[in-house]
């Protein structure tokens, strides 16, 4: 306030001289001192306080995705599927369109076949609209683990039919989740987006999927369409097997 006075002074000064070099002097000056002080009032009463709440409200944006241990968002191309199914060993999946998802995940589910893993795959009931999708998913999926499956390793894939038809996909990948959001615009091409989280955590999100999960980890309410082969184990083993018996009952060791 006092550099507006000042600046006040100097343009009333310049307007008593009316003419010559001193009055330019004092007016130039002035109206510089008045810009600059005029500019930095509007800076503190109106700029700086929207700078700090824009602030305030990215600090509280970013601890909120920390806290509930968001990965990204966004369509299917963002979410690092190939990553996901190549590092897990407990994999969950529910399936809503059996069609979509085995144009898009069939190799990668297929590949976890050549290594220590675990598929459950939850397709809509074969009684509901999708059956005909739902019986040809299971087949093809079914054929495709067989051919690809290590006879020593020990991956494991179930497919299940539920009872209840599924209204969005949702993957759980060890302790990473995936969950498609329905925009409700079914006819557009993109209709969902894709959340991915960490299910590590006390966070209401955390919960919530806890709960989403809870159907997955005592009874499934669904039947077993197929369960694969189980793994012939390593000769090392069955010879160390063979050893222990013998020892308990007392043969030759």
């Amino acid at each position: 306030m006092i550099a507006i006075g000042l600046a006040i002074g100097m343009l009333t000064l310049a307007a008593s001289i009316k003419t010559g070099f001193w009055s330019f002097l004092w007016s130039g000056v002035g109206s510089a001192l008045l810009s600059t002080a005029l500019a930095l009032v509007i800076s503190e009463i109106v700029l700086k306080p929207l700078l700090v709440r824009d602030l305030l409200g990215m600090t509280q944006l970013r601890d909120r995705i920390a806290d509930i241990s968001m990965r990204d968002l966004g369509p299917a191309n963002r979410v690092r599927w190939e990553e996901l199914y190549s590092s897990a060993k407990d994999i969950d999946l529910v399936v809503d369109s059996p069609t979509v998802w085995m144009e898009r995940d069939l190799e990668r589910v297929v590949a976890c076949a050549s290594r220590r893993s675990r598929v459950r795959v939850f397709l809509p009931s074969t009684d509901g609209p999708l059956r005909d999708e739902v019986n040809g998913t299971e087949s093809g999926l079914r054929e495709a683990w067989i051919r690809r499956q290590n006879k020593h390793e020990r991956a494991v894939l179930e497919v299940w039919y539920l009872k209840l038809e599924p209204t969005s996909f949702m993957g759980r990948f060890d302790d990473e989740v995936v969950v498609a959001i329905d925009a409700g615009l079914p006819i557009e091409t993109k209709s969902k987006i894709y959340l991915h989280l960490g299910t590590e955590g006390t966070s209401d999100v955390q919960t919530w999927i806890k709960d989403r999960w809870q159907w997955a980890d005592s009874d499934v309410e669904g039947t077993l369409a197929w369960a694969s082969p189980k793994p012939l184990p390593e000769p090392a083993e069955v010879r160390k097997s063979l050893g222990t018996k013998l020892k308990d009952t007392g043969g030759p060791s």
